[in-house]
């Protein structure tokens, strides 16, 4: 061998392994590229070319009770925790909604079997992949653990439209996650790329198409950021006045109060992201006027009004008030909530959209954090004074109980979470609705507990104790509160039975987060909780088996999108059976930091068929499918306008009014009834209401003669009574007139019209009461306006029996003598600062045109008199004999039946079986209801939606004496739990009315 030859060999050989590292550099090169910058992925999948698809749901095995069953790590592979690390820099989250533990379940593979995210705090994020109904696996090799951020909350959302599920994760104070699903397992961190890398306090993102250009927006919530140091040992507030601000360095942290303090955590603000369909966000917060600060723990897209176009509601955690915005299918909307609900929970939790009542209209749950026993609100109730601004200024008021807000189809709410049974659910966080038992209505799920009791009274802190530490720092030391989870089945009717025993719903622990799919595919939704320190409850559920399957069928819906985004997000649907029609709301990201899987379930009870399922896609396209089968998985394609299937595109402009007997006006929209403040609870700390506040009377008659009914409008302490005459058909005027202007300061309680001299036009009674005032004050005096002829009245005291000075309520006219004149009944509402006792009513005669006294002649014995605490009153002959009997409504009393014997009254409340009728009665009318030809009743109470459950066995119950033996008297209201009677009261208000109560029960739990 030559030596050029030996030397080209050689040199060969010397640049083969610089080759191959070339080589291996730039293959490591490209993967490492594929990670950085893995292009725009592939291509989108395929929309199926049939419209309708349907496959059967699996058959479930018979396992025993029927109940939800908890299956371990062991069961399923999911042996994830979220766990309590008291060694992490940042464990002072575990203090608020902060400690993280979201969920998300979706199909990310496209292989039928949903798949579970799962969010750790502390730790790590993991995936779990379906393998086989209800056994998981971990998938690693993802790469989507979240590094070392906090992790918050999770969605699995299709953020690019290509019929795939990424995932999004919000951290706390560390750039969120975008994770693009590429395929074959592989997803890429593209948030950066796409704009949404925001760094925050993340809660958890939400999204909805809310300009309807076919893709999916973003909204964020956000929470608050603590401060590692904790709070500062001296205050960070400068400037006086209106000028006091935060020094910059403690600007992200607080803001200025008007408390002790003088400074206090600030909220952040949320943001509204817009998708541009190019792989890229833009932040359109301000532009589309999402203004405010707050705790946010939870946000719901919400087509409140039925527009067609996605509406906002953000619950907000401690005073900061809840959020709704209303789209103005202009790219912005107007905040609305003040005019939209008559009040929102206080600190608001997690949150869930359903129609509850099965009226086609979707209803709002909100959780907070009120508790379920006695004991618990007690003890968690501490001082409400520190909260009275709160309580007294907040708009709309903000009450510590779950608000179930329901769709009334106009534009205002009702609340109805006490008439329902579901105002008390302990420490939530989570609130899911949806139809577990598969019979047709929406049940309710809540998740309970906190990492420490922070609202333990008795736990030892003040302001000294937080100057230089955290809010966990001062708790950290003590135990875990665990609570028991809830489960709520709906009988109908706004009824809801706690079933969370029998269900296998009530795990005792620390659950947070919780998300609902129907894991196992055989028609019924199962349960992924997120528990801390213990490992994730995963529910499969079992409540239907074997036969009884056949009375409780189902119908799973997938939706995939041509012109809306890809899964049908925001649509609602309409499932028509023979039993009615129901509702439901395609939004995924439901409760608190989770995300269910994106499809539709409907429980069909006994219905063997949908005769008609209504789709209203985001994009306007209304399609309906006719006689669909049940018990499948059925996944139907937006079709096109010209498809063969019934579709038309939909404005929605404005949902269309409910057809009513009355049409809505507004004559009297400038006369503004005004009441100004005082504190009822400084005379009688334990009043179960306030007294100053029960007006006004009014009064109808045409009193100018010109065919057309005026109107007296009695005015508050303050302000005077207005005549407001009718100048035409529904054209009203409001007149002042001088006589009523001088008796401003009273309380108008009561007011009727009667010609009382026979001279053919009408004078005018007035009621004064109120609370007002001391006892005998003048300005408690009855009031009698005498008109002469010429709308010109007059004050005439000297036409009325002097000293009706006490507290009135109202006045009822009639000739109960039938001497040819109108005589009048008073009734006495309650004694001036003694409530709860009443002094006698009155009966005043018409004697030639002066009222006066007649109660010697009218009532059979002097007794008849004590009414008790008069409401309201109406006379009406109830025997038929020609003589009008009076009936007679009062708090804590029966409705009273006083029969008219020639004249003379007696008491008939026994006889026509009136006598158990007690309540807290507010108002009486009598006509014939039933066309019979006698006259009924219509007696109106105090209502069911409120925090008292009376029963006969376990009547509410009012105390009053002197309870200090100080010769002062108290009222103490008391309710029973169980068989054991407690006071209604808690600790704060009855020691500040009974000091003696503050040596007798020292804490919160001796009381």
């Amino acid at each position: 061998m030559s030596s050029k030859q030996t030397n080209a060999k050689a040199g060969r050989s010397s640049r083969l392994p610089i080759l191959l590292g070339i080589l291996l550099a730039v293959g490591l090169l490209l993967l490492a590229r594929s990670w950085l910058w893995p292009g725009k992925g592939p291509a989108p999948l395929p929309i199926p070319t049939e419209v309708v698809t349907t496959a059967p749901s699996n058959s479930p095995d018979n396992v025993g009770d029927s109940r939800f069953t908890r299956l371990g790590p062991e069961q399923t592979g999911i042996d994830h925790v979220l766990p309590i690390d008291t060694n992490h820099p940042l464990k002072y989250l575990y203090f608020s909604g902060t400690t993280g533990g979201g969920i998300a379940i979706g199909d990310i593979d496209q292989d039928g079997m949903p798949d579970i995210y799962l969010v750790s705090g502390p730790g790590k994020n993991r995936l779990f992949r379906q393998v086989a109904p209800l056994k998981f696996e971990e998938v690693k090799s993802a790469r989507v653990d979240g590094g070392d951020a906090w992790g918050t909350g999770a969605t699995f959302v299709d953020i690019n439209n290509d019929g795939r599920l990424d995932i999004y994760v919000c951290n706390f104070d560390a750039p969120n996650n975008l994770y693009v699903n590429f395929g074959n397992g592989q997803f890429h961190d593209r948030a950066a790329h796409y704009g949404v890398d925001i760094t925050d306090a993340s809660m958890s993102a939400s999204f909805a198409d809310y300009d309807r250009d076919g893709d999916l927006d973003m909204y964020l919530l956000t929470y608050r950021y603590e401060r590692p140091e904790g709070f500062p040992l001296d205050s960070p507030v400068i400037g006086t006045g209106g000028d006091r601000r935060i020094l910059p360095e403690y600007a992200k942290y607080y803001r200025p109060t008007d408390d002790a303090w003088g400074f206090g955590p600030v909220g952040r603000s949320d943001g509204l992201l817009r998708n541009e369909g190019n792989e890229s966000f833009v932040d359109v917060t301000e532009k589309a006027n999402i203004r405010g600060l707050g705790h946010g723990l939870s946000v719901m897209w919400w087509d409140y009004d039925e527009d067609g176009w996605p509406d906002i509601y953000v619950a907000n955690d401690f005073a900061d008030a809840d959020q709704l915005f209303r789209n103005n299918r202009n790219g912005t909307f107007d905040e609305v909530i003040a005019d939209t609900v008559p009040h929102t929970t206080w600190f608001s939790m997690g949150s869930d959209v359903g129609d509850l009542n099965r009226d086609g209209h979707l209803d709002l749950l909100v959780a907070d954090m009120s508790a379920t026993t006695h004991y618990r609100q007690k003890v968690a109730m501490g001082n409400m004074g520190d909260s009275a601004t709160v309580l007294q200024t907040a708009i709309p008021r903000q009450y510590m109980r779950n608000a179930l807000l329901l769709n009334s189809a106009t534009p205002r709410m009702m609340e109805a979470a006490y008439l329902a049974g579901l105002a008390d659910s302990d420490w939530t966080w989570t609130v899911k609705v949806a139809d577990f038992d598969n019979d047709g209505w929406e049940d309710v799920y809540f998740t309970n507990g906190a990492a420490r009791d922070f609202t333990n009274a008795d736990i030892p802190f003040d302001g000294n104790l937080l100057r230089g530490k955290t809010n966990w720092d001062v708790y950290e030391q003590t135990t875990p509160l665990r609570e028991k989870n809830l489960a709520f089945r709906n009988r109908g009717d706004l009824q809801f039975e706690n079933v969370s025993q029998p269900w296998g719903l009530d795990h005792h622990g620390i659950s947070m987060a919780a998300a609902h799919a129907d894991l196992d595919r055989d028609g019924d939704l199962d349960l992924v909780v997120m528990n801390l320190d213990e490992p994730v409850s995963v529910y499969r559920n079992d409540l239907v088996q074997g036969d009884e399957r056949q009375q409780h069928h189902h119908l799973l819906l997938r939706l995939v999108g041509r012109e809306s985004n890809r899964f049908g997000i925001g649509a609602r649907v309409f499932a028509t059976t023979d039993s009615g029609t129901m509702v439901r709301q395609l939004q995924p990201v439901s409760g608190f930091l989770a995300s269910n899987e994106p499809l539709l379930h409907f429980g069909l009870g006994q219905d063997s068929l949908v005769r008609s399922l209504t789709i209203q896609w985001p994009s306007g396209v209304t399609q309906t499918l006719d006689d669909v089968v049940v018990d499948h998985l059925v996944t139907v394609v937006e079709e096109a306008d010209t498809g063969p299937i019934d579709t038309k595109r939909s404005d929605n402009d404005i949902r269309e009014a409910p057809s009513t007997i009355f049409d809505a006006a507004l004559p009297l929209a400038n006369v503004v009834h005004r009441e100004r403040d005082f504190d009822d609870f400084h005379i009688q700390p334990l009043l179960p209401n306030r007294l100053s506040r029960l007006g006004p009377g009014m009064a109808w008659a045409d009193v100018d003669g010109n065919g057309w009914v005026d109107a007296y409008l009695g005015g508050a302490a303050g302000q005077a009574g207005s005549l407001i005459l009718q100048i035409g058909p529904g054209e009203f005027q409001q007149t002042n007139v001088a006589a009523f202007e001088a008796d401003a300061q009273c309380e108008d309680l009561g007011a009727t019209w009667l010609d009382l001299e026979g001279d053919g036009d009408l004078d005018l009674y007035v009621v004064s009461g109120g609370f007002e005032y001391p006892p005998d004050d003048p300005r408690l005096a009855d009031r009698l306006y005498v008109n002469d002829g010429a709308m010109n009245f007059s004050r005439a005291d000297e036409l009325l029996h002097p000293g009706l000075t006490t507290a009135g309520s109202v006045v009822a006219s009639a000739d109960f003598d039938r001497d040819g004149d109108l005589d009048l009944f008073i009734g006495t509402r309650f004694k001036i600062q003694e409530y709860p006792l009443s002094l006698p009513s009155t009966w005043l005669r018409n004697d030639n045109g002066r009222l006066v006294v007649a109660n010697d002649d009218v009532c059979d014995t002097p007794a008849l008199a004590d009414l008790g605490m008069v409401t309201s009153a109406v006379w009406s002959d109830v025997n038929d004999d020609g003589w009008p009997d009076l009936l007679v409504a009062t708090e804590w009393g029966a409705v009273r039946c006083l029969i008219n014997r020639d004249g003379k009254l007696s008491d008939a409340t026994s006889t026509y079986g009136l006598a158990a009728t007690t309540g807290w009665w507010n108002g009486i009318a009598s006509c014939d209801v039933d066309a019979d030809g006698d006259f009924d009743l219509v007696v109106t109470n105090t209502g069911l939606n409120t925090k008292y459950h009376a029963t006969v066995e376990q009547p509410a119950l009012l105390y009053y004496g002197d309870f200090s033996g100080d010769g002062q008297r108290h009222l103490i209201e008391a309710e029973f739990e169980d068989t054991t009677l407690f006071p209604v009261r808690g600790k704060s208000c009855s020691t500040n009315a009974m000091p003696h109560l503050a040596n007798k029960f020292p804490t919160f739990h001796d009381f």
